[in-house]
């Protein structure tokens, strides 16, 4: 839940990056996004394919300028 990260994570935490796919995130995102939000958070998704195939160094490089560009600390 969104209090338990925020508990662990502290106060200083202002964001939080959900990195999912289009089959899950449809499921869960919106629950664990709106759990989040209700701890303060301000939650950016992430949507990568699905399948082992994109478990890559593409797809982390793809991640990695995601947070970069949204000034992840």
């Amino acid at each position: 839940s969104g209090s338990l990260i925020r508990e662990v994570a502290g106060a200083r935490c202002r964001k939080v990056a959900i990195v999912s796919n289009g089959r899950v995130f449809p499921l869960h995102g919106g629950g664990i996004a709106s759990s989040l939000e209700d701890a303060g958070f301000e939650v950016k998704p992430l949507l990568i394919p699905d399948g082992e195939r994109f478990k890559t160094l593409k797809t982390a490089e793809k991640i990695f300028t995601f947070l970069i560009e949204n000034r992840f600390e």
